[in-house]
């Protein structure tokens, strides 16, 4: 159940305003000039998720691992980040006169990338998510650092990760369909927000409960 939330999570940070629309073109970058672009594209495309996945599973890691060495379990940790997600969750809803700040950084794109390049271009691309769509990627990272653990805390990013990650792959091998499905989240992007803004709640709800901590800690 944390896992598929944490999954959820990271598939509305894919879909932000401020990163879907750069889809087709950074299909067309992965895809490069000449015969074969099927193929290189889905290669390129898989070391760029690499990359998003690695950086993750890092900050996950030192996440968890800050929260091992604070010993949050004995500091209301869960319920003051469970009130702090169900705050962000209303305001990420636009029902409110006052909207988050947020502002997208992007790392220089090229043709002919080569696999290294696409790796490292990856995990700078995934630093991009933050400013952007810091309110999924904080509400994770709290998550993480909740597991007191660092292998906790990259499973937790991990599962972030796969979230953002495979929408790009799934894209890789269906690039006639991108533009469409680009045009279908513009369309929809209210409602995807009134989503991703209930899925906050949610887990703040969660958290703030305990009912969380009892789920990821229950196997």
């Amino acid at each position: 159940m944390d896992i598929l939330l944490v999954i959820a999570q990271g598939f509305f940070t894919f879909a932000a305003p401020c990163h879907l629309p750069l889809l087709p073109a950074l299909m067309m970058i992965f895809s490069g000039t000449g015969a074969d672009k099927r193929s290189r594209c889905l290669r390129n495309t898989s070391l760029f998720a690499l990359g998003i996945t690695a950086m993750f599973c890092c900050m996950g890691a030192l996440a968890g691992s800050l929260g091992s060495v604070l010993d949050l379990e004995g500091t209301n940790f869960d319920l003051w980040c469970g009130i702090f997600m169900i705050v962000l969750g209303v305001f990420y809803s636009g029902l409110l006169p006052i909207k988050l700040p947020h502002f997208a950084w992007l790392p220089k794109m090229k043709m002919g990338m080569g696999y290294l390049a696409c790796l490292v271009f990856g995990a700078l691309f995934s630093l991009s998510f933050i400013p952007c769509s810091g309110a999924l990627w904080g509400s994770a990272m709290l998550i993480a650092a909740g597991t007191n653990s660092a292998i906790g805390g990259a499973l937790i990013m991990l599962a972030y990760s796969a979230g953002v990650a495979l929408p790009y792959i799934a894209a890789a091998l269906l690039t006639d369909k991108v533009k469409n499905t680009v045009g279908f989240v513009k369309r929809h992007r209210r409602a995807l927000n009134l989503a991703a803004a209930v899925l906050l709640i949610a887990v703040g709800i969660l958290m703030a409960t305990g009912l969380l901590d009892a789920l990821l800690h229950s196997n």
